[in-house]
């Protein structure tokens, strides 16, 4: 393992010493492999950005290092900026100099005009876009209703002419009939199971054009009241408070877009069935150095694949009694290239991903009950290979995506036909692993896992929910990168009372150490830890 490591990091000395030789006034490229600016020359730098405002002091943190330097933190918050801007003091002492007084306490107020240094390879700037064009109602931002999965959410815009980049983050919300999307059967046996109909197969379809360009595994998200609201309390579900988006690459459509013209992009979820509720924003990346980019789209698979799902239905009826299982099943395999010739030289964007959805649902109803068992998992496995930059190397970031869902519902009927208990059980998660390399160098990676197990069981009387009993809920969160970051969560509730929360679970020393860059809930990202280039 040692050796292995140490050939990575002389990798890595390598390839930063054949950059520097060919363009030894990089600065960024001269920090990495000499020393960072000083307060003077960050000072003098016309180019730094400054800030003049009124500042609040938010909190301050005060450790001391392994290498005998204590730092001191001091976060301030902008407030006359109409959006949430933040600064970091950051200050560096020998711990033999003793504790300092603090310049400054939490609440205090001061204007100040802060020059900022400049990111570097541990502290990124964040790879903000150049323009974002939201798909939405185009009145107030807010959703589109999808009905059917003949429905769609349209926009047309007139992109730059130099965009180098592009993703769509997509939302696709069931509500309506289409909350619990997942336990849904086919129409020809909804009756016969006591469910409802349309089927459980829900994907996103993403189009340019009518071209198809994409796809978006949706999220079994379950509300705070969805099947019994006691499993949700005081624990709700897997992002039930913070629904993050699914990141569509159409990069490789990059020169499609680039011709001047008007383009409609357009959202769909196959399955639909009254209703989800949809939107999305796009993303785009333009070349600073030249104001039209030619290229082309060179391959797109995913046109001759349409979005099917097979069904195998074992169900039987007989007197009364129903038994057996619905199994839905639905994969694509497919790849979408492009490139465009930029100011630096061409890029050339290769997307392949293969999008796999599976769902078994068992029943077993008779006079005496009803229960209905789900098994449901949606995965990506995407991989996207870059060739770009002075040197012509190709950058390659693999993603893998997990979405579980097992639960379980039951009904005891008594010999009137009246509910008299209801247990349900539900285990929910999201799991995410990215990784990019230079070639075989990793340069990053980064792994969220995110599950709960919840359980509960309501008493009917009269048709009407009288009490529960048997509340418990397990949730389990787990983030790691290889750069140090670290967040691990454990949290426990019984009869809905949080009985532990631990953190710290998977971290080295229990603690949480993250760096501010990283994205531990796994939403997309725009640093350049995940980014196509090198650094």
């Amino acid at each position: 393992e040692r050796p292995d490591a140490a050939i990575r990091e002389l990798g890595k000395l390598v390839l930063l010493a054949k950059a520097w030789r060919q363009t030894p006034d990089d600065v960024e490229l001269k920090r990495l492999v000499s020393t960072s600016e000083s307060r003077e020359q960050v000072l003098a730098n016309p180019d730094a950005i400054q800030v003049e405002s009124l500042w609040e002091v938010l909190g301050e943190k005060i450790e001391t290092r392994r290498d005998g330097l204590v730092s001191h933190s001091t976060w301030l918050l902008d407030l006359k900026s109409a959006a949430p801007q933040f600064a970091l003091l950051l200050d560096f002492f020998p711990a033999s100099a003793g504790r300092r007084s603090n310049a400054f306490t939490p609440g205090d107020r001061f204007d100040a005009r802060l020059v900022f240094y400049p990111a570097n390879v541990l502290a990124p700037k964040a790879d903000a876009p150049d323009a974002v064009y939201p798909l939405s109602d185009g009145t107030g931002g807010g959703t589109v209703t999808l009905n059917t999965g003949a429905d769609v959410l349209t926009r047309t815009f007139t992109l730059p002419t130099n965009i180098e980049r592009a993703y769509l983050d997509v939302f696709a919300q069931g509500q309506g009939g289409d909350e619990f999307w997942y336990s849904c059967v086919p129409n020809e046996v909804a009756d016969e199971a006591q469910s409802c109909g349309g089927g459980s197969y829900r994907e996103v379809q993403v189009s340019i054009d009518g071209q198809p360009a994409g796809v978006a595994p949706v999220y079994p998200w379950i509300f705070t009241g969805g099947i019994d609201p006691y499993m949700w309390r005081p624990t709700p579900g897997v992002q039930t408070l913070n629904f993050l988006p699914y990141r569509v690459d159409i990069t490789p459509f990059a020169a499609l877009l680039n011709d001047g013209q008007p383009h409609a992009l357009s959202i769909g979820v196959t399955g639909a069935n009254g209703y989800f509720s949809a939107t999305g924003n796009l993303f785009v990346y333009l070349d600073r150095g030249r104001k039209v980019l030619s290229g082309a789209v060179t391959a797109n698979t995913l046109k001759d694949q349409p979005a099917i799902a097979t069904v195998d239905n074992t169900l039987t009826a007989v007197s009364g009694v129903v038994g057996g299982a619905v199994a839905t099943h639905a994969s694509r395999s497919f790849r979408t290239s492009g490139y465009v010739d930029t100011s630096h030289g061409r890029i050339v964007t290769d997307v392949t991903q293969t999008v796999a959805f599976r769902n078994t649902q068992t029943f077993a109803i008779d006079a005496t009950r009803y229960e209905q068992a789900i098994d449901q998992l949606s995965t990506v496995d995407s991989t996207t290979k870059t060739r770009q930059g002075r040197l012509g190397l190709a950058v390659t970031t693999e993603a893998h995506y997990d979405f579980p869902l097992v639960a379980s519902f039951k009904y005891a009927f008594d010999d009137a036909g009246n509910i008299v208990s209801a247990p349900s059980a539900v285990t929910q998660g999201f799991s995410r692993q990215f990784s990019k390399k230079l070639g075989s160098l990793l340069l990053y990676r980064s792994d969220v896992d995110d599950s709960i197990d919840t359980a509960d069981t309501l008493a009917f009387s009269g048709g009407a929910v009288t009490g529960h009993s048997g509340q418990r809920s397990t949730q389990v969160f787990r983030f790691k990168d290889n750069l140090g970051s670290c967040y691990g969560r454990d949290v426990s509730t019984n009869a809905g009372v949080l009985t532990a929360a631990t953190d710290g679970g998977g971290c080295p020393g229990a603690r949480n150490p993250l760096l501010w860059f990283t994205h531990p809930d796994g939403s997309p990202d725009t640093s350049r830890t995940e980014d196509p280039g090198i650094f």
